[in-house]
């Protein structure tokens, strides 16, 4: 059965912040959804260019985007603040195991994140054909979230301005992107948290520690909005 994606129907964002039973679906324009690293899908996404213009766009995004810390990852320049030279995959307001992204398609960690470069050859051909497998697969069979799962990720939220943090399911982002939906299927994980807000900087996990500056944290976090 193919699942219904380009519906209007969706959850009021601020109202469904404080629903209480099984995670809703929000069907979230791709221009609200984000990549760590703040990268917005939309058609300069390295993900969604890749699969229109091929693997060179991929090739291109690892050598030009290889940061070496927190600051550089986010673009921002290395005054002194508590937390710049951290690593570029830490996240300031969530509390959870912390460690390097994980292996994905088979790969080490030592070919590189799919997030951010350097990125080995062998990495680079592997996320293209986990992009392309999924393009191929949507157009034979549909999107089916309903037996794979559906996006993850949690809300940000600036005011009354709203983006979603893409945790889990950042390919198939980019395949529904790609291939021209308007409407993107989204949940929160029920372990993780619901919204981060602008403006609680001081609560998050790793400034109430001391290692990231509340200054800086908040410029990370205004990163997703730019």
């Amino acid at each position: 059965m193919k699942f219904r994606i380009d519906a209007s129907d969706s959850p009021d964002i601020a109202e469904s912040l404080y629903y209480v039973g099984k995670p809703l679906v929000y069907m979230l324009p791709p221009q609200m959804l984000l990549l760590q690293g703040a990268h917005r899908y939309g058609s300069t996404h390295p993900f969604v260019a890749a699969l229109r213009d091929g693997s060179a766009v991929l090739e291109r995004f690892y050598s030009a985007f290889s940061p070496k810390n927190l600051a550089q990852m986010y673009g921002l320049a290395e005054t002194g603040l508590g937390g710049e030279t951290l690593e570029p995959w830490e996240i300031p307001w969530l509390k959870r195991k912390r460690q390097p992204p994980s292996a994905e398609v088979g790969l080490g960690i030592e070919h590189g994140a799919s997030y951010y470069g350097p990125c080995t050859p062998e990495k680079v051909d592997a996320e293209m054909l986990r992009l392309n497998s999924l393009v191929n697969s949507i157009n034979a069979v549909g999107y089916r979230p309903q037996e794979h799962g559906h996006i993850r990720g949690h809300f940000l939220r600036s005011g009354n301005d709203f983006r979603f943090f893409v945790r889990g399911g950042k390919h198939r982002t980019a395949a529904l992107v790609h291939l021209g939906h308007k409407r993107i299927p989204v949940t929160i994980a029920e372990t993780w948290p619901r919204v981060i807000v602008q403006g609680s900087e001081s609560e998050w996990p790793l400034v109430r520690t001391g290692e990231v500056d509340a200054t800086f944290a908040a410029a990370i976090f205004s990163r997703y909005f730019d």
